[in-house]
């Protein structure tokens, strides 16, 4: 709720008189985009991490 209110603007009142599933369906849609997000940065991360350990790994010396 503390979402629909600070992001979308919707008022107390609004969402009190929202019919439940209604309600229930607009939750539903705000818990996908916060899973998808939590995906999206998990994943830039990962690359993040990756190019990091890419970069740092350490080069084989040659010997002559």
């Amino acid at each position: 709720m503390f979402t629909l209110v600070h992001q979308y603007k919707y008022t107390l009142s609004e969402l009190e008189m929202m019919i439940p599933w209604e309600r229930d369906m607009y939750i539903n849609f705000i818990n996908e985009w916060v899973k998808e997000q939590e995906e999206n940065t998990k994943q830039q991360k990962d690359k993040v991490s990756q190019d990091l350990r890419s970069i740092l790994k350490p080069k084989p010396v040659k010997s002559k």
